[in-house]
C-alpha cells in the first residue's frame, strides 16, 4: 500500500478580527499565560495538529511586532523529547510564513472568514509555482 503523507497547511486568520478590548494594541497580542500570547497559541495548536507550514495573514501595521516575537520557525512538537546533544541535529522546525493583506481588499473585506479564504488562496497559489508536491491537501 502506497504511503500517503497528507500536507496540511496551518492558516491563522489576524485580519479582520474584531477588537473587543479596546486596547492600543490588537487582540492577538494579549497575553493569556506568562510570557504567552494569543497568537503563540494558535500556532502551538497548528503545530500539534501536525501542519508542515503556518501561515499568518496579518495586517501590515501588526506583522513586524508579531515577526519580532514570533520568529521565522517555530519547533515541532514531534522533537521536543530530544535533548540538546549528539542528537539535537534531528530537530526539525515548522516554518512561519507572513502574508500581508491584499491593499484592495483592506478596509472593505474585513472578516475572519475572507481572511481564511484569502490565505488559503494564497498558500495554493504560491505552492503551485513551487512544486506540486508542496500543493497542501488540507488546511487547518
Amino acid at each position: 500500500m502506497e504511503n500517503k503523507k497528507s500536507n496540511v497547511a496551518g492558516i491563522i486568520p489576524l485580519a479582520g478580527y474584531p477588537s473587543d478590548f479596546g486596547m492600543p494594541w490588537h487582540d492577538v497580542l494579549v497575553p493569556i499565560g506568562p510570557n504567552f500570547l494569543a497568537v503563540e497559541r494558535s500556532l502551538q495548536e497548528c503545530a500539534y495538529a501536525g501542519c508542515q507550514t503556518i501561515w499568518l495573514i496579518c495586517p501590515k501595521e501588526i506583522e513586524p511586532l508579531i515577526k519580532n516575537r514570533i520568529g521565522d520557525w517555530i519547533e515541532d512538537p514531534m522533537f521536543l523529547h530530544l535533548k540538546e546533544t549528539w542528537n539535537s541535529h534531528l530537530k526539525k522546525g515548522i516554518p512561519i510564513f507572513y502574508v500581508p493583506v491584499s491593499p484592495k481588499d483592506y478596509g472593505i473585506r474585513d472578516s475572519l472568514v475572507w481572511s481564511m479564504l484569502y490565505g488559503a488562496r494564497t498558500v495554493k497559489a504560491f505552492t503551485s509555482n513551487l512544486s506540486q508536491h508542496l500543493n497542501p491537501k488540507k488546511y487547518f
